[in-house]
């Protein structure tokens, strides 16, 4: 049977899908969910619209060889629904099979397009950590070249742009444009080309220069894949017969925020004129001027190309820019209009808490933040208390794991054992705090299953405790060599390591102890209890060690009677504490009393560590 974890689906649509997907102990990933697999499908300017809301379907395949033979384990639907923002967004829970080699299918009905999409490979692993990032491409299957345009027209010099609207089945290999000073059909018959060895999805543009005064060029765009090579519709145009002009070219602004953006420009063609000054002009409304605008950037003289990052903006506002140049004659030149809208700040988007890790008085929370609403996080962590609803105003603790939108882990310490807590993280920027969803859950407390599997029979109060491991670690051995005072004669709570340790060396120090134990004694066999304890390894806990007469008499008392741990009463457990070269202190637990036992004499053996 295959093993499954639950892994939460969070979906933002758009054309491009990435899964990111964490992985944890196998047991882990069978018992709770590990970690978000995101779906980012973003549309850029494209022919295939979508509506406001529409339904997908996936599949989750299993590959089981190297000819691709697959075996589908998971089909569904989810529903996408557009934001304010404009990208269209699902939540949902899929199952992803452990340590096997899958690829996601995904397919949509859009008007008159089926699209679908495969990712690459994904495999969801046993203590592999590392966050994976898997695309899927929604195609109709056919490679799409449309809109190519001139849009700006020099004498030697213009810019041309087209649109890709599908890659088709593949990644491009190569796109660009073709022109002739007569009909261009093909590749094949050209004049010039200006080509890009890349994949490419959305509007692309090209400056084709060197070319002839008043002249007529034909155009055309196209894209080439590992199976075909598309073209597009054919333009034209006649180039300027004087060379006057100058021709600007403004780029789409990036990097855009609530009250910044940044903003370049280059010359197509500059004629034969000088430049004295050249900038920028912003304003609210369309085709503002150096006269007459919102904002206003001079970038120095000379044809060189020249960049600004705006401030100063509005959030959520619609800009109109353009990039101009003014010669030493007085003559001002504008080049084509972008614009652009500031993002609207809000309150930190989506915030999620997870319970990452529980203990007598500590806890570990994931914080994931979704966005930062347009401001930069100030302030982000957990609060948490005994009632419902904590918050940064009402909480009985709270942590702060400072700035930025990063994922991070919060401590939560100087908890109570045995205790209900109920928590929410947070995230801060100058508008406001956001939430996640309360999660709760409940410390640890004696008698509970500790970080190493075993049974905690000891609490510290503080930060930490003890546990002792379960019925499948219990041993029959001996104590060890029976001639000899090895000095392990703390009796205190906490001296067992101190003892196991002095006990270990002790026998490491003599030849061959475990195939030659009548060294010792003739009765010795050559086990060690506290060798035993102190070499076993359970969770990845590798600190077990033989408890003191102290701790193993709390183990009696808090567990074995409570009827916790299932301790065997008829047959005496033996402690780390020496009593001189021929015996050991031990419990009977049939009693509950502390007895004097022969080193040399087998009896049961349980290891416990401190965390």
């Amino acid at each position: 049977m295959n093993t499954f974890t639950k892994i939460s689906l969070l979906t933002l649509l758009t054309l491009v899908a990435c899964f990111f997907v964490s992985c944890e102990d196998d047991e882990a990933l069978q018992l709770t969910p590990v970690a978000s697999i995101k779906l980012d499908v973003v549309i850029e300017q494209s022919k295939l619209e979508f509506p406001d809301t529409f339904k997908a379907f996936f599949e989750i395949l299993i590959i089981e060889d190297e000819n691709s033979n697959s075996q589908s384990v998971e089909k569904d639907s989810i529903v996408f629904v557009e934001q304010p923002d404009g990208v269209h967004r699902s939540q949902g829970n899929i199952e992803i099979p452990i340590n096997k080699i899958i690829v996601i299918n995904l397919r949509a009905n859009i008007g008159e397009y089926n699209l679908y999409g495969k990712s690459d490979t994904l495999k969801v692993c046993v203590g592999d950590n590392e966050v994976q990032n898997i695309k899927i491409y929604l195609s109709t299957g056919n490679i799409i070249v449309d809109n190519a345009a001139l849009d700006l027209l020099g004498s030697q010099a213009v810019l041309v742009s087209a649109n890709i609207a599908d890659r088709g089945l593949g990644k491009l290999t190569e796109y660009g444009f073709i022109w002739n000073t007569t009909d261009v059909t093909s590749l094949e018959e050209n004049l010039g080309t200006d080509v890009n060895y890349a994949d490419h999805f959305g509007d692309f543009q090209s400056v084709i220069r060197n070319l002839s005064l008043g002249t007529t060029y034909y155009v055309i765009a196209y894209a080439t894949n590992t199976t075909e090579t598309v073209y597009s519709q054919q333009f034209s145009f006649t180039t300027n017969t004087s060379t006057d002009a100058i021709v600007l070219l403004t780029d789409a602004a990036t990097d855009i925020g609530p009250y910044t953006a940044n903003v370049n420009a280059s010359f197509v063609d500059v004629g034969d004129r000088a430049v004295l000054r050249k900038g920028f002009v912003w304003a609210t409304y369309t085709n503002p001027d150096i006269d007459t605008n919102e904002g206003l950037r001079f970038k120095g003289s000379g044809v060189n190309d020249f960049s600004e990052s705006l401030s100063g903006l509005s959030g959520g506002t619609l800009y109109y820019l353009r990039s101009f140049a003014e010669t030493v004659e007085g003559d001002v030149f504008y080049s084509n209009e972008i614009s652009f809208t500031t993002i609207l700040p809000t309150p930190p988007e989506m915030v999620e808490g997870f319970v990452d890790e529980v203990s007598l008085h500590t806890a570990k929370i994931n914080i994931f933040i979704m966005g930062d609403g347009g401001l930069d996080i100030t302030a982000k962590g957990v609060v948490y208390g005994q009632t419902q609803n904590p918050s940064l105003e009402d909480n009985e603790g709270m942590t702060n794991e400072g700035e930025g939108i990063d994922e991070v882990y919060s401590d939560l310490s100087g908890l109570a054992s045995g205790t209900l807590y109920y928590g929410r993280s947070y995230a801060v920027n100058d508008l406001g705090v956001t939430y996640s969803d309360e999660f709760d859950f409940i410390t640890l407390t004696i008698g509970d299953i500790g970080p190493g599997g075993g049974i905690i029979f000891y609490d510290d109060g503080v930060s930490g405790g003890m546990e002792v491991g379960g019925e499948t670690t219990e041993m029959i051995m001996q104590w060890g060599c029976a001639t000899s005072t090895i000095g392990a004669s703390e009796t205190a709570m906490g001296s067992g390591l101190t003892n196991t340790l002095a006990i270990v060396n002790f026998h490491n120090s003599l030849l061959d102890y475990e195939n030659n134990p009548t060294q010792c004694s003739p009765d010795n066999d050559g086990s060690v209890a506290a060798l035993y304890c102190y070499e076993f390894n359970q969770y990845d806990c590798d600190d077990w060690f033989l408890p003191s007469i102290d701790e193993l008499l709390l183990i009696y008392n808090n567990l074995y009677l409570n009827g916790i741990g299932q301790f065997t009463d008829m047959f005496h457990y033996l402690s780390s504490t020496e009593i001189d070269a021929s015996r050991a202190k031990a419990v009977s637990f049939m009693e509950g009393l502390e007895t004097e036992d022969a080193k040399d004499i087998e009896f049961l053996v349980r290891p416990v560590r401190k965390f």
